[in-house]
């Protein structure tokens, strides 16, 4: 459960509030997935002795009350945030009958598949019992050793250093911390199941803590995680912050938003709570007590993370101000919220239980991500927050992006999502040509799957059953889906065999768009931006200007430019003896005749070469869904069931 921790104030007081109130601290009960059943929220305001007393008695009580066996608390303290430097003492308490005890750190963080290596950041790590120091040796890159001589009690201290602001990692300086667990907390081996408190030591300046684990006490905040997943799963911000407090479902909900930005609070919960409530209606039922939205306001930053009962967002502090921004930001929390649902309990059977020394392969990531993306848009139009119009922009310029990329005819999606760990996260300029993105082809897998479902039983039914189905599954076995569970679960909602669509999930099969949309009274139409443009020289490569230079930054496979023999990073300097430089060097480019032979000059490491380049016509550079008319009576009927707006 996510709480709001404020600076204790004067006179001291314990408030009960009921849900959905704002600026409250949450007391709240874990079920045995680790997970929030019920939550009461208390607000406190301290400043007298003997309530001062009280509370440092009930922080004492809830450390010596912790599991016995395993104990663990974590005691994170600032006294180095200027340079950036988190300090953790680590207090691990029963252990018996063992010589050594390993500590281990996260080398990645669940829903972003890169190991990251967050051992690097780990300082001035040694260990102890009482006074005596005890020998702590490094044994691997993320592993630390320590010597018990027969304690049953160990004092572990290290620094971390946090100051990279994304999503990802960890974040302090002087005005506050985000915190992220992976890269935080190092977990005793073995003890992965034990419970752990946190003990926040923050600074005076700093008035509020607000955290995605159940706030148990203490003058200083106190949380609680049931297991290391709930310990990594829940990040933590701190500062002087503001939030937002709302209520969807009878569910209480906030956003905790760090650093300036022109916002409206009215319009961004509103608009917000119109996305989770239809999130909330596919499925059902809602899967946690709270959620918190930990929202970073920063100078042209993008990035979003996904986690049980909240979710973290880095996005620019003007993303607020045009239409079109505002609208992929809604997209964004669209996205992560729905993963409460979709990767988070709905998962691949091979992503939980984690293992967070290594990577975590599964050729599923196309469902994780890519049906996500999927709905991320669908549900703003439910939302009546985009426009019909908006929505099919949006999915055509989404097949656009599929059909600009070659490695659609290398790549499957299963492949793609195997090879995340080494591919997605580690572009170069060659990507396009070898590799797809499981987020833009999954989530065009999704609608095929999605309109394919709805034409076959009259719009009866569609992907939303799909997933109401996989959530019954989840709520009785708790388990993991195969690709053979997801597939029979779309097989059963759609009444027959869908091998039409799979095709596009096992092989690099292109998509048939008018069998797609054609039901539905759609059509997707190809052409031009500029009418001007069809007569235009192509040659397959991307440029950029860097201090004067005109650079090769991609070329595309099966293209004029691959086929000439040209290189990523060689310098245009002509062609056909007309210099290639500023403004006008697109201009001699496209000006060249189609089908044509023209000497191209370039700068390859110093060195003059001249190619000799035959230019294409272009591929369209235009996509667009339009409406068939007239429809029929069919189409007219499906087309509403989906959008969920007549056709007019």
């Amino acid at each position: 459960m996510g709480i709001a921790f404020r600076k204790p104030m004067s006179p001291p007081l314990v408030e009960t509030r009921p849900q959905g109130t704002s600026h409250g601290r949450d007391h709240s009960r874990r079920g045995k997935d680790g997970y929030v059943n019920s939550p009461t929220l208390l607000r406190t305001q301290s400043g007298m002795p003997l309530m001062g007393l009280l509370y440092r008695i009930l922080s004492l009580v809830l450390l010596m009350t912790a599991t016995v066996f395993g104990r663990i608390t974590y005691t994170l303290s600032f006294e180095d945030r200027a340079e950036h430097y988190i300090t953790v003492d680590l207090e691990v308490d029963g252990l018996r009958g063992k010589d050594y005890q390993d500590f281990r750190m996260a080398v990645w963080t669940p829903g972003s598949y890169l190991v990251r290596e967050f051992s690097r950041n780990v300082v001035d790590l040694t260990a102890r019992s009482g006074i005596r120091e005890l020998p702590a040796t490094k044994v691997n890159k993320n592993t630390w050793r320590v010597d018990l001589n027969r304690q049953r009690r160990i004092f572990v201290r290290y620094k971390v250093y946090a100051f990279q602001p994304d999503h990802r990692s960890s974040f302090v300086n002087e005005d506050g911390a985000m915190l992220n667990g992976a890269s935080v907390f190092i977990f005793p081996d073995g003890m992965e199941s034990q419970e752990s408190l946190v003990v926040i030591n923050k600074p005076r300046s700093w008035d509020q803590v607000t955290s995605a684990l159940p706030w148990v006490g203490g003058r200083s905040p106190v949380f609680r995680a049931a297991n290391y997943d709930v310990l990594v799963d829940s990040p933590i911000m701190m500062g002087n912050h503001t939030v937002l407090d709302f209520e969807v479902s009878g569910v209480s909900h906030r956003y905790a938003i760090s650093g300036e930005g022109d916002y409206d609070p009215d319009r961004l919960v509103t608009d917000t709570g119109k996305i989770i409530r239809e999130i909330h209606d596919i499925f059902g039922s809602v899967p946690y007590d709270d959620y918190t939205l930990f929202l970073q306001l920063w100078d042209e930053r993008t990035g979003a993370l996904e986690h049980s009962n909240s979710s973290h967002f880095i996005v620019s502090r003007d993303a607020f101000q045009k239409e079109q921004r505002y609208h992929r930001l809604l997209g964004i929390v669209a996205h992560e919220v729905f993963h409460a649902y979709n990767g988070k309990r709905i998962r691949p059977e091979s992503l939980g239980p984690f293992d967070y020394d290594r990577e975590n392969y599964t050729t599923l990531l196309w469902v994780v991500e890519g049906f996500t993306s999927y709905y991320d848009r669908l549900l703003l139009r439910r939302a009546d927050l985009l426009t019909v119009e908006e929505y099919l922009d949006q999915l055509a310029r989404s097949i656009k992006e599929l059909e600009s990329t070659p490695g659609r005819h290398q790549q499957t999606l299963q492949q793609a999502s195997f090879d995340a760990w080494i591919k997605h996260y580690r572009p170069d300029e060659n990507s396009p040509n070898t590799a797809i993105s499981y987020y833009t082809k999954g989530s065009l897998v999704a609608l095929a799957l999605d309109l394919t479902i709805r034409a076959f039983t009259d719009g009866e039914r569609g992907l939303d059953d799909v997933f109401r189905l996989m959530w019954q599954d989840y709520l009785v076995a708790r388990n993991g889906y195969s690709h053979e569970d997801f597939r029979a679960a779309c097989d059963s909602v759609a009444g027959r065999s869908l091998d039409d669509v799979f095709q596009y999930v096992t092989t690099t099969a292109e998509m048939d768009w008018q069998s797609v949309l054609e039901p539905f009274g759609l059509m997707l139409v190809r052409g031009y931006m500029n009418p001007g443009d069809s007569t235009r020289a192509y040659y397959g490569f991307r440029t950029c200007e860097e201090d004067e230079q005109l650079k090769i930054t991609r070329i595309d496979s099966n293209t004029p430019a691959a086929r000439a023999g040209l290189s990523v990073h060689d310098e245009l300097i002509s062609i056909d003896n007309y210099r290639l430089l500023g403004a006008v060097a697109e201009q001699i480019l496209a000006s060249r005749s189609q089908d044509k032979a023209a000497a191209l000059v370039v700068n390859r490491n110093g060195i003059m070469r001249t190619f000799t380049i035959r230019p294409t016509p272009p591929p369209y550079d235009m996509l667009s869904i339009v409406r068939m008319e007239p429809p029929t009576e069919q189409q007219e009927r499906l087309y509403t069931g989906w959008l969920q707006i007549p056709w007019e």
